[in-house]
């Protein structure tokens, strides 16, 4: 399978190719302007394609982490209808846990009793239940870019103290959303349009 090239290995490729072009004495100025473009053409499209490669990879590494944090554990299930039982707790939990921190001012305390509990009863699904819930309102806030600190990273950090696969994970997933806001952020756009004016000329 062919991998996909590197946008900026395109511009490399482009600038070597009309550097080698304009770099023969014997043929008219004519010719190398045709052969520039052509090669600038082809160089775009490579371009485009290889930046659209790109954003789906970030896209499909962000599901996967995501997907790697957020999976409810059927480790022991044998039948898929055993499996389907595990995920049936799982969101009956989740429906307790999401009414017991509606208030998202009391959702640290109410989280941390419900951590207290699942340690106390050795319920790894009420604890996981809880960090999935402690993750979703601390990425509420930042989309919101809320100015009260719900404390959720204190709820994360607890749960994840001695769960090392987790935190790995969670790190995964960060670096994922992290690399996938960079490509869509202003700054990322504003290189773009550098760049399609590079080709433009």
């Amino acid at each position: 399978m062919e991998t996909a090239a590197d946008p900026q290995g395109v511009l490399i490729k482009r600038d070597a190719e009309i550097a080698h072009i304009n770099s023969y004495v014997d043929i008219k100025d004519e010719v190398k302007e045709r052969r520039i473009a052509e090669v600038k053409a082809k160089a775009q499209v490579e371009y485009e394609e290889a930046k659209q490669a790109e954003k789906l990879a970030l896209q499909k590494e962000v599901i996967t982490t995501r997907n790697a944090v957020y999976n409810v554990p059927t480790q022991g299930a044998i039948s898929q209808g055993e499996k389907e039982q595990v995920r049936e707790v799982y969101r009956n939990l989740w429906d307790v846990i999401q009414i017991r921190t509606a208030d998202l001012g009391e959702a640290k305390e109410e989280l941390g009793q419900i951590l207290d509990q699942a340690e106390r009863t050795g319920d790894g699904m009420l604890a996981r239940v809880a960090y999935h819930r402690a993750l979703d309102i601390g990425a509420q806030q930042t989309e919101l870019g809320a100015l009260t600190d719900f404390g959720m990273q204190e709820i994360v950090d607890r749960y994840l103290e001695g769960r090392d696969k987790e935190a790995r994970a969670l790190e995964r997933y960060n670096k994922a959303l992290e690399a996938a806001n960079q490509a869509n952020s202003v700054e990322s756009l504003l290189a773009q349009a550098f760049t399609d004016q590079m080709f433009a000329s």
